[in-house]
C-alpha cells in the first residue's frame, strides 16, 4: 500500500485557472473552496512571491521597490503557467495591470470575480481592519469612501475584461462562487 494515502487529483487541467478581481473579491477564498471540492492544486500568487523572497509583499516593496515585486510576480506566474499539474491560481488585482507583467494569450482560463464599487469598498474595509497591510503595495492608503476606489478599478478593468468567465460576486459567499465556477467550467 505504498502511496495509498497520497494526494490524487480528481480532475486534471490542460492549463491553470486564474481567479482575479478587484480588492475584496476573495479570490483566494474562492480558490481554496474550488481546490477542496475538486482536489486541484491551489496557490495564491502573492503568497508564492512572499515565499520565494522570504518576506511579505509589503516588506519587499518597502525595501526593494515595486519593480522587485513586479519582477518576482512575473517569475512566479511564469513558473505556475508552465509547470503541470495545473491548478487554481489566485491572482493579485494588479496582475494584469500595465505592461510590467506579460502573459501570453491562452496561457490560462481567466475568471473575473466582479464586484460593484460599494461592495468592494465594504469588503476591503472589513479586510483592512483585520490586516492593515493586506493590500500593500496595491493600495497606498486605505480608501475612506467608495469613490476613492473608482480610479483604481478603472485602471484594472481592461485586464479583467479579457476573462473567459465573468461572475458577479456581490454579497455571495466564496463557497457559492466556487460551486458556480466548478459547474460552469465542468471541473467535477
Amino acid at each position: 500500500m505504498n502511496h495509498y494515502y497520497d494526494y490524487h487529483m480528481s480532475t486534471v487541467l490542460g492549463q491553470p485557472i486564474g481567479l482575479i478581481g478587484f480588492f475584496g473579491c476573495e479570490a483566494a477564498q474562492v480558490g481554496y473552496h474550488i481546490a477542496s471540492l475538486t482536489g486541484l492544486p491551489f496557490a495564491s500568487v502573492d503568497r508564492l512571491v512572499e515565499h520565494s523572497m522570504g518576506c511579505s509583499v509589503a516588506e519587499l516593496t518597502a525595501s526593494r521597490g515595486i519593480k522587485a515585486y513586479r519582477d518576482q510576480l512575473e517569475a512566479c506566474l511564469n513558473t505556475e503557467l508552465t509547470s503541470p499539474p495545473f491548478g487554481i491560481l489566485a491572482l493579485p488585482p494588479d496582475a494584469l495591470l500595465g505592461a510590467e507583467v506579460s502573459m501570453p494569450p491562452g496561457c490560462m482560463t481567466l475568471v473575473y470575480l466582479r464586484m460593484d464599487l460599494f461592495d468592494a469598498f465594504r469588503a476591503l474595509r472589513r479586510q483592512l481592519r483585520a490586516d492593515p497591510k493586506r493590500y500593500l503595495p496595491h493600495l497606498s492608503e486605505p480608501p475612506q469612501r467608495p469613490a476613492d476606489l473608482a480610479q483604481a478599478l478603472h485602471e484594472r478593468e481592461a485586464g479583467f475584461a479579457g476573462a473567459e468567465l465573468i461572475l458577479d460576486v456581490n454579497g455571495r459567499h466564496p463557497a457559492a462562487v466556487a460551486e458556480q465556477i466548478i459547474e460552469t467550467l465542468a471541473l467535477n
